[in-house]
């Protein structure tokens, strides 16, 4: 800055900044400006003090997990439950569940819609849920779920009894969307063969069995949705021209999923909202 002989213009400034006199508080001016120009090891030496030890750098920040993404359920498991399950009407809880939701078990079973999980035997690990396995919380009613090429990739189950938690669930630690319920029909459609003229598309398992389970339409068939079910390849399957009645509930839900189904469809189909 200045030797006290040959002081400079700045060592006068910052004298003057700090109500200091070059004169007589030489010392105090450089500390003055050494804090200016952030020389803190000059600072504690014209002040006196031991040299501050140099701050250690912070420790990097580990990198962020990234968790894999989920995937389906193994196919083969999920044939060996589907395998293993027996008729609705089997099932003293499964058919009176239907039954009192004016659903008629014997259409049900005879149309592939759902089946009921077995009262015996060991269940795949991701059958599981809070109240132990499905089978031990009341799951019992067991709906396929198909992907856009028409496999059956996973199910979700239905609880049948009262009790705590969803009355529906996927299959636990796997990946649920992309996932559609479909009719006879709707599944020839997705393997590409069957062309339907008209397709249902309806939110949730009731409405879905509901539908699925009196649909006397040789021309049409019914797909079932639940959140994250609708994605483009399923669009694609739809037939050019064809006639789609989309109905689901009259609620923020349902107006987004058909929303969605509108816009994936607006220059291949006919499409129709019509109230569940």
């Amino acid at each position: 800055l200045a030797e006290p002989g040959n002081l400079s213009p700045l060592a006068e400034v910052v004298a003057a900044a700090n109500g200091l006199r070059l004169e007589t508080d030489f010392k105090a001016t450089l500390a003055a400006a050494a804090r200016l120009g952030g020389l803190w090891h000059q600072v504690d030496k014209l002040e006196g003090r031991e040299p501050r030890e140099p701050r250690p750098a912070p420790a990097p920040l580990p990198p962020p997990v990234v968790e894999p993404p989920r995937e389906w359920p193994p196919k083969d498991e999920v044939d060996a439950l589907w395998s293993s399950c027996t008729l609705t009407s089997e099932s003293p809880e499964v058919d009176a569940y239907l039954r009192a939701r004016s659903l008629n078990p014997d259409l049900v079973d005879g149309r592939e819609l759902a089946r009921a999980l077995p009262e015996t035997g060991a269940l795949p690990r991701w059958a599981v849920c809070q109240g132990g396995t499905w089978r031990d919380a009341g799951y019992k009613l067991v709906i396929p779920m198909y992907d856009a090429t028409g496999e059956m990739r996973a199910v979700r189950v239905g609880r049948v009894v009262d009790g705590d938690g969803p009355k529906r669930r996927p299959p636990f630690g796997h990946k649920a969307g992309e996932l559609a319920m479909a009719d006879v029909l709707g599944r020839a459609m997705l393997r590409g063969e069957f062309k339907p003229y008209r397709i249902s598309i309806v939110e949730g398992e009731p409405d879905f069995l509901s539908r699925a389970s009196v649909m006397n339409d040789p021309h049409g068939c019914t797909l079932g949705i639940v959140s994250g079910s609708w994605t483009k390849s399923f669009a694609e399957r739809v037939p050019l021209g064809g006639r789609v009645y989309v109905r689901t509930d009259v609620d923020a839900a349902g107006d987004r999923y058909a929303k969605e189904i509108e816009d994936s469809l607006r220059r291949r189909a006919f499409i129709w909202r019509l109230q569940a």
